[in-house]
């Protein structure tokens, strides 16, 4: 979500820092139902299918940026 709102404010470098750390963290911890917020931990549930659509948009946005 704070890549979507982050985007139509020209704040592209911060776009791809947010969504390359969400990556990263679900390359990491699989598909967490969120991550604590400073240590990166993951929390609740580990099977959240809302998390794998999102990495999925991520890598397919990184691939066609590439």
């Amino acid at each position: 979500m704070m890549s979507d709102a982050l985007a139509p404010a020209s704040q592209g470098q911060l776009v791809a820092r947010v969504e390359a750390g969400s990556v990263r963290l679900i390359e990491e911890s699989a598909f967490a139902g969120y991550y604590e917020p400073i240590r990166a931990r993951p929390c609740g549930g580990n099977a959240f299918t809302w998390t794998a659509a999102l990495g999925i948009e991520f890598l397919v946005k990184a691939k066609e940026t590439a």
